[in-house]
This record gives C-alpha cells, sequence and structure tokens, in this order.
C-alpha cells in the first residue's frame, strides 16, 4: 500500500497493489469529475466536490499545466488560456453539477479540454480534469 496526492488536489490519497491491477482510492474532499462520456452534441455532467455548503468556481482550458500556487494548491491548466465555466455553492453534502451542452461540431471530435475548480472556504484546488470529446 502507498499513501500520496496521486491526483495534484491536496488530499492524500491511497494506491493498493495486492494483485494486478492495482486499485487507487482517491480522496474526494476536493474533487472534479465528469459524468459519462463527452459526447459531441450531447450534454456533459461535471460533478464538484469541496466544503459542506461551501462555494466553487469551475474553470477549462486546452492547454494544461503544473504551476505551485501556493497556498491554493497546484494550478493545473494554463491560466492565460482558461475559460471561465461557472461558480456556485456546494450543498450540505459538499457537492454540485454542472451540465454543459456541447455543441455538435464534428471538429470537436479529438480536442481535449483540461478542467480544475477552486473551491472553499479556505481556497483550495481541485484535481485536473481530462476530457476528450468523441462522436460515439
Amino acid at each position: 500500500m502507498a499513501l500520496g496526492d496521486l491526483d495534484s488536489d491536496g488530499d492524500i490519497d491511497a494506491m493498493i497493489e495486492y494483485c494486478a491491477p492495482e486499485v487507487i482510492y482517491s480522496n474526494l474532499t476536493r474533487h472534479l469529475s465528469r459524468r459519462g462520456v463527452p459526447r459531441i452534441g450531447k450534454p456533459l455532467t461535471m460533478d464538484v466536490c469541496g466544503p459542506a455548503a461551501g462555494w466553487y468556481l469551475l474553470v477549462a482550458s486546452p492547454q494544461k499545466n503544473y504551476y505551485p500556487y501556493p497556498p491554493y494548491g497546484i494550478l493545473r491548466v494554463l491560466y492565460s488560456t482558461a475559460i471561465y465555466q461557472n461558480w456556485g455553492v456546494l450543498n450540505a453534502d459538499g457537492r454540485a453539477s454542472e451540465t454543459f451542452q456541447v455543441p455538435p461540431w464534428p471538429n470537436l471530435v479529438g480536442l481535449t479540454l483540461y478542467g480544475q475548480a477552486l473551491v472553499g472556504p479556505p481556497a483550495k484546488l481541485t484535481n485536473l480534469e481530462v476530457t476528450t470529446f468523441t462522436n460515439l
């Protein structure tokens, strides 16, 4: 078993290698994840986890980055190309969902967007969520 910050969100995660394949347990204290396959012409839902009754700010960028940004954590999207997506309030369980309509444009197939959220209080950055669009 190994403990460490496997997704660069500042929380301790666990990896257990008992047999193949290894199992990774992610700490969802501050976390961003997408629900389902990101298809062109279909809705895409992003789930945000953070402090109970806290807040979040969601951004995306076509380029990723690795920039330590104390005391907030590690900025994983390229700030100069970041696109503001939305902000909101987390529920009493520290969760929120945002749904976006992906345009039906064929040139989006294969495009990758990198998403990250800032959650608080206190303000901390989440993991990097990688989303590559498909036409499946």
